[in-house]
């Protein structure tokens, strides 16, 4: 079983193109990537333009906005989004997104096909209570989880 983390692209941006990593420099973006680094075996990066990108690739700062588009538009993205992570799933893996609802409640059905379970780790809380994420212990479940069986 590998856990694998999406990480929602979102927050200030640099100037230049860079690793997607270091193009988010807002605290939420980099609290999220902390997570993702010292908790998953793989992470990615959501973004609107490329959809799914991994943490090295190069990315040029963007202003479009996932919470910019319709609801067939959200659907497209998260369709492209579920193709792309799609290789890089296994039955036993557990998905974790730290994204909004803007990204994960389109996202997280298209994955649960694929994988043991998806885990939409921020949901329902605020950004303060976000930024202080810890990883994800099934006895503390509550608030701030959300919890979709997979296939």
């Amino acid at each position: 079983m590998a856990r694998i983390c999406l990480v929602a692209a979102t927050g200030t941006q640099g100037r230049t193109t860079t690793a997607a990593k270091d193009l988010f420099t807002a605290p939420w973006f980099r609290r999220a990537r902390q997570h993702a680094e010292t908790h998953a075996d793989a992470w990615f990066i959501l973004t609107t333009p490329l959809g799914l990108v991994t943490p090295d690739q190069p990315m040029p700062p963007y202003t479009a906005s996932v919470y910019n588009m319709d609801t067939a538009e959200r659907a497209a993205w998260a369709d492209r989004v579920a193709t792309q992570l799609r290789p890089h799933l296994h039955p036993d893996d557990v998905v974790e997104i730290l994204a909004g609802p803007a990204h994960a409640q389109p996202l997280a059905p298209l994955l649960t096909p694929h994988c043991a379970e998806v885990r939409i780790l921020v949901a329902g809380m605020e950004i303060g209570q976000q930024l202080r994420i810890e990883p994800y212990h099934p006895a503390q479940a509550g608030a701030g989880a959300e919890h979709v069986p997979g296939n």
